[in-house]
């Protein structure tokens, strides 16, 4: 990116991003099917891509499998948040510790995620 761009960049930072973010949900759909068009198309790449983030994070993965093998979401379980009990997931506050995970709806879990992404 050249010194004029970033600078322009910087000045309308926010402007980019609302046109992003309103440009992805208005072509949701189409991108979507962009995507995995791009994915059938290029299975070798995705397989790499896949392996390459499994062996950066294989603690997360271990911790997950552990986790979906020993606690089990049932009927009765509920999101600590909002109490639903449709999609249900598993959180790690620590990864150390891989049998102490919180039952949070899917929309909960992401908002939890997005939320230490920013900090």
């Amino acid at each position: 990116m050249k010194n004029y761009d970033k600078i322009k960049y910087e000045r309308h930072k926010e402007k980019i991003k609302k046109r992003t973010l309103e440009y992805y949900y208005k072509n949701k759909e189409k991108r979507l099917e962009q995507i995995n068009d791009w994915s059938k198309q290029n299975r070798d790449k995705v397989r790499g891509y896949i392996q390459k983030w499994k062996d950066n994070n294989y603690k997360k993965t271990s911790v997950e499998q552990i986790a979906l093998r020993k606690i089990k979401i049932d009927d009765s379980s509920k999101c600590l948040n909002c109490n639903t009990n449709s999609n249900l997931e598993r959180h790690h506050n620590d990864y150390d510790e891989p049998l102490e995970v919180e039952i949070l709806c899917r929309v909960y879990h992401k908002g939890v995620h997005r939320k230490w992404k920013k900090i």
